[in-house]
């Protein structure tokens, strides 16, 4: 399994494929307990996106929920694909499903797809925004949720925001110094308009691995800002090709550009 996952983070996706299948098939085989054998299917589901798109990994979410009905992996796993796709009923009746203050992250989600509604749903929206601040922003749990924290004060317009998102984010790579940190500080630094720093916080989360479509859409971004169409088109044009696959900040900054 930890090869499979290293597989996974280096980019070569056909044999990570090859190596979670076959583990799935082992576990499914040794008649393993369901939620074990759905984790495996959920991890499975997850580099098929990746390699052959959403409908290859709705495929293999649905099988994840039939052989756990309600597991929650395979659930976000559908609704993210529906919320990506534009089918903001369909991802809000799934993210209601397993939205809970273990995972604050859905509560931010929902929020997203209410607001994007406008009207009277805003009250609901605002809702869900004070749910995902009154677990995330907890001072307990700071540590487990400082990028996500990061992220969510980058995209807000106030100054004092934006510098919450940088402490944050700077407080996250000294406790995680991984691509995942660096390429969230790399966000944060381009929202405000930090674009040197920007790019020296992506070049750090570049360093290993294979990047995502997300970064990918950062480093674009920023280099674009810069003047250096030549290296951001390609970069912007492979993201925007795979938006499901883009977290949803970048899929809103990708709509705003259309």
């Amino acid at each position: 399994m930890r090869r499979a996952q290293w597989l996974d983070a280096s980019g070569r996706s056909k044999a990570a494929f090859d190596y979670f299948d076959r583990i799935c098939r082992q576990l499914q085989r040794s008649e393993a307990p369901p939620p074990v054998v759905a984790w495996c299917l959920t991890q499975l589901g997850a580099v098929e996106h990746a390699r052959r798109g959403p409908d290859a990994a709705a495929a293999v979410w649905t099988r994840a929920l039939a052989v756990q009905p309600g597991y929650r992996g395979a659930v976000e796993g559908l609704a993210s694909l529906a919320q990506a796709g534009g089918d903001l009923r369909r991802a809000e009746e799934l993210y209601a499903r397993i939205a809970a203050d273990a995972h604050p992250d859905l509560y931010l989600r929902l929020s997203e797809i209410v607001a994007a509604r406008g009207g009277s749903d805003a009250v609901r929206a605002a809702d869900y925004e004070r749910r995902f601040l009154a677990v995330a922003g907890a001072p307990a749990n700071e540590a487990l949720y400082g990028e996500l924290l990061a992220l969510y004060y980058a995209e807000q317009d106030a100054p004092a925001a934006r510098d919450t998102a940088l402490a944050l984010a700077r407080r996250d790579v000294a406790r995680r110094p991984t691509i995942e940190s660096y390429d969230v500080l790399s966000w944060v630094r381009f929202r405000r308009h930090e674009l040197v720093e920007a790019l020296a916080a992506s070049d750090s989360a570049r360093r290993w691995g294979t990047p995502s479509p997300t970064m990918d859409w950062h480093r674009g971004r920023i280099l674009a800002a810069l003047g250096r169409d030549g290296e951001a088109t390609p970069l912007l044009q492979a993201a925007a090709a795979r938006r499901t696959l883009l977290a949803p900040h970048a899929r809103r900054d990708l709509d705003r550009g259309r």
